[in-house]
């Protein structure tokens, strides 16, 4: 073989292994279930919130030492979805609440709770995502498979409650692009409404985003991990999105979004607000990042709450 020629060829090979290796690494840190996340990196969490660590302390020890019933379904694709269910007395529903990307829910929703419970005389389901928590799952799906636990969620609490008991499906980050795209699947007709806190438009918006912000050479590995999401995670970035689903889904929205989010940004809550079909109303919160509107400003939010609840749930 020509010198140069065997030149090219290794070059060629090397390039190969470095770009699977490459795309494989992103895969694995995107999609896979990681030991410390969730609960398990509840420290790193709560350093994220800067002044309002205190608050959320309080509220998040609130939350963990109340009574809650565990419970157990199968999803559609045979694995053990967890939840937690707090019961009130003569609750008129139930608010069923899906944390973010590598989140847990008592940290995401934690400020919430008394009002859903007390002002509202709901029950509060917190879920525990695929992939996180007690719920089985090797993948993260950025809400590709998890619409359909949203789904299953939503259907147990039908069969349970009754067609009367009227339910409102509530996500922060990832789980508001869960709960948009359930919005468009079959559920059961108590569902009476969406709350999309800080939600993004479409799973590869999302991971274009943050790969920009990691200086990803993403023209070239996307295609890769995109590939490895179909042939190892069993599922399709591009199958669906927030943004188609909200425009199908004739249900009622709230949106909720911090004006100086820079992890989901504020224009795709803008896009997704106008996309939307059916009634709807948008949040924006001032100087809000990822995640912390109800922090910034809990009047603004739950005056938009209040409303939400007196019209779609009853007083």
């Amino acid at each position: 073989m020509h010198p140069i020629l065997a030149v090219i060829l290794l070059a060629l090979v090397l390039f190969l292994l470095i770009y699977v290796l490459t795309c494989i690494a992103v895969f694995r840190y995107a999609f896979r279930r990681h030991k410390k996340q969730g609960r398990a990196k509840r420290e790193a969490t709560l350093a994220y919130l800067g002044e309002y660590r205190a608050s959320v302390e309080k509220t998040l020890a609130t939350v963990e030492a109340m009574p809650y019933e565990p419970l157990r379904i199968r999803s559609h694709d045979g694995l053990s979805l967890f939840g937690r269910l707090y019961s009130v007395e003569n609750a008129i529903g139930t608010v069923v609440l899906f944390h973010g990307y590598r989140s847990y829910g008592e940290n995401d929703f934690s400020g919430i709770f008394s009002y859903y419970m007390q002002e509202r005389r709901c029950h509060v389901l917190l879920v525990d995502q695929r992939a996180h928590g007690e719920s089985e799952g090797k993948y993260i799906t950025f809400g590709i498979h998890e619409r359909r636990d949203c789904v299953a969620w939503a259907t147990y609490l039908a069969e349970r409650f009754g067609a009367s008991h009227k339910i409102v499906l509530d996500g922060m980050s990832m789980g508001a692009a869960t709960v948009m795209m359930a919005s468009a699947e079959a559920l059961p007709r108590s569902v009476v409404g969406i709350i999309a806190d800080c939600g993004y438009s479409t799973p590869v918006d999302i991971l274009c985003h943050v790969g920009r912000r990691m200086r990803l050479p993403l023209p070239l590995i996307m295609p890769g991990v995109m590939w490895l999401c179909r042939v190892l995670a069993h599922f399709d970035p591009y199958e669906t999105s927030a943004m188609a689903a909200v425009a199908q889904s004739p249900l009622p929205k709230l949106f909720v979004h911090g004006t100086a989010d820079d992890f989901v940004p504020y224009e795709m809550g803008e896009r997704l607000f106008a996309a939307a079909g059916g009634e709807k109303k948008m949040v924006s919160v001032e100087g809000a990042d990822h995640g912390m509107s109800f922090l910034v400003s809990p009047e603004q939010v739950l005056a938009a709450l209040t409303e939400f609840f007196d019209t779609y749930v009853g007083k």
